[in-house]
């Protein structure tokens, strides 16, 4: 059984690196929690250290990562474009960031 969930875990990680960003995004927009785990693994890194850098604390960068995410599955209906998602990811950790700095 080991060797079913090595290649699912592989073919997970085939089909996550092949996905285009707006495709989960129209589909994380239709509801697909799937579609928002992989947006959230794939941008995740970058969001923390984009958080850690702005704000020179990494606890406060990872409770900065969580409100993002939060915000960005709570609003993902309002993204217009799903090809925007990144630039759109980033204004929302942007925006945290400044809040976690007041």
């Amino acid at each position: 059984m080991s060797g079913i969930r090595a290649i699912a875990r592989w073919a997970r990680g085939k089909f996550e690196a092949a996905g285009r960003t707006r495709d989960f995004g129209r589909c994380a927009q239709a509801g697909s929690s799937e579609a928002f785990a992989v947006l959230f693994r794939r941008y995740r890194p970058a969001i923390s250290r984009y958080a850690g850098r702005m704000l020179g604390d990494d606890a406060r960068a990872e409770d900065v990562v969580q409100e993002v995410f939060l915000s960005a599955l709570r609003s993902i209906s309002t993204l217009d474009r799903p090809a925007g998602f990144k630039p759109w990811l980033y204004r929302i950790a942007h925006n945290t960031c400044v809040d976690q700095m007041r």
